[in-house]
């Protein structure tokens, strides 16, 4: 995934407009797809508190010494765990609305938007409703229409280690 698809797909969750990600020779883009659902109207949950230090620490190998919350707007919340020097992340972690409801949708809806072919650039994995994996990132689709989307993954292990950490926090969602 370049890096053009990485940052549209944060502005995508964090609410940001989807007109900046479009293709280039497109006019306007279609801000809500038909195939995206998300919970009621409740409050974002503390993606801090998904997941504990030891829990980081236990399946990225690393040791976090804080986290931050970096204030992303309403309609996403967001956690990232620090490194001993603070310099990098070992992983952040986005919760936002708008899941998509299936596996097709979701490479269909990357596909038109000219983000890349997840069938290529990525896997799918198996969790929550689907979960798609690439090197920099892995997005979980809930069955409650929740998205989390995991970035800045590092430490020995880190593409496992993030699987176990996106199926211990979807199942602390609300």
């Amino acid at each position: 995934m370049n890096a053009r698809s990485i940052a549209c797909l944060l502005a995508l969750t964090t609410g940001a407009s989807l007109l900046a990600c479009g293709p280039a020779d497109s006019a306007q883009a279609d801000p809500a797809p038909a195939n995206e659902f998300g919970p009621p109207d409740v409050e974002i949950p503390d993606p801090c508190a998904l997941l504990t230090f030891a829990e980081v620490e236990q399946y990225l190998g690393r040791a976090p010494l804080s986290t931050e919350t970096p204030d992303v707007g309403t309609h996403a919340r967001m956690c990232t765990w620090m490194t001993p020097s603070q310099a990098r992340p070992i992983i952040g972690l986005h919760v936002t609305t708008g899941a998509m409801k299936d596996w097709d949708a979701f490479v269909e809806y990357m596909v038109e938007g000219e983000w890349g072919d997840p069938r290529t650039e990525g896997q799918r994995v198996d969790v929550g409703r689907f979960g798609y994996l690439t090197a920099e990132e892995l997005q979980v689709h809930t069955e409650q229409g929740w998205l989390l989307d995991f970035g800045q993954i590092r430490g020995a292990g880190a593409s496992e280690g993030v699987l176990e950490l996106a199926r211990l926090a979807v199942g602390r969602l609300p």
